[in-house]
């Protein structure tokens, strides 16, 4: 059976709506292509357009109009805008499409776009600073520079209004703590949280735009089915272990590798842990939504993140909640 080419998604008018997701589909492509401080915003809600737009067309019609839309934006905005547009607006659109149209679970979607959009984030930054011939370091430089001063007058207002040693000592040692090597390190775990945050926003809105629509209601999960499959949770501690070593050998790359990973792989495992504990609130306690949320954040603001993290480390390794098909004890089991 042939793919049909042209869908209806709500409107009887067919044209009507075709005209309107093509349009909003080729605007958002032009502003994601403007400027590099627009299209690092471009994660949030410029992918939707693009996700109706191959919803409602076959896949030739909708790469076809975004090949169009490219073609436009090179003469208009140049290569290193235009392919920023494509990967950070597009290919995360195509994505979304991609996960509803094979009836992925909303969590699946989620955890699907969010690894996508950080991997097509960092090499869009890596392919801009390529082009346009822009040093990260000398930027980060300014920025290290700038922190610093700041903290030297926060110190200075501190001992003006007769603050204690003790809070001025601490920002003392902050400011001989930051160099270009750690604010280059959590530079991929703040790309990590803005994807995190953003595409769940995109989600939301998605899901809501698509319920009274004529696309197959998206299969919804609460957040207690989120998991960290074995295999993931093998290439994190893998990859931390060699950035580990790589810093002990005095590698120039090992110290921001070991920063970036152990950072990133900290955020995944306390998001497990978080999911495992709605698990057995919701699941096993039976406890409401809003109870769960409130523990939650107070788990959060009290500083027990370590406490997350094991949680979500030792739920990974074993999967109690039995989500993981990839899990060691499945197949110690089948063995």
């Amino acid at each position: 059976m042939e793919e049909e080419m042209v869908k209806r998604i709500w409107s009887s008018n067919k044209n009507v709506e075709s005209f309107v997701v093509i349009f909003l589909s080729m605007l958002v492509m032009f502003i994601s292509a403007a400027s590099i401080d627009i299209n690092l915003l471009g994660i949030f809600l410029l992918p939707i357009p693009i996700m109706l737009l191959c919803l409602k067309f076959s896949w030739k019609i909708s790469v076809l109009i975004i090949g169009i839309s490219s073609v436009i934006n090179i003469f208009t905005y140049g290569v290193s805008g235009t392919l920023s547009a494509i990967l950070v607006t597009a290919i995360i659109g195509i994505t979304f499409a991609y996960c509803i149209e094979n009836e992925f679970s909303s969590v699946n979607i989620v955890k699907t776009v969010i690894a996508i959009s950080f991997v097509l984030l960092i090499l869009n930054v890596l392919l801009y600073t390529s082009i346009n011939n822009v040093s990260i370091v000398e930027h980060l430089n300014k920025i290290v520079k700038l922190l610093k001063d700041e903290i030297d007058n926060m110190i200075i207002t501190y001992k003006q209004v007769g603050v204690g040693n003790s809070n001025i000592d601490i920002l003392v040692n902050f400011k001989d703590f930051i160099d270009v090597k750690v604010v280059l390190g959590i530079i991929p775990t703040m790309i990590l949280g803005y994807c995190i945050v953003f595409n769940t926003i995109n989600y939301v809105i998605i899901e809501k735009l698509l319920r009274n629509s004529n696309i197959k209601p998206i299969k919804k999960v609460g957040f207690r089915h989120f998991y960290i499959s074995n295999l993931l949770g093998a290439l994190l501690v893998g990859l931390v272990s060699i950035a580990v070593i790589l810093n002990v050998k005095k590698f120039a790359i090992g110290e921001f590798l070991e920063l970036s990973l152990i950072s990133i792989t900290d955020i995944i495992m306390i998001i497990n842990g978080m999911a495992t504990i709605t698990y057995l609130l919701r699941k096993k306690l039976k406890k409401s939504r809003g109870l769960v949320i409130v523990i939650l954040l107070l788990l959060i603001n009290l500083g027990f993140q370590q406490i997350l993290f094991y949680i979500g480390f030792t739920e990974m390794l074993f999967d109690f909640r039995r989500l993981d098909p990839y899990s060691l004890r499945k197949k110690k089991k089948e063995v």
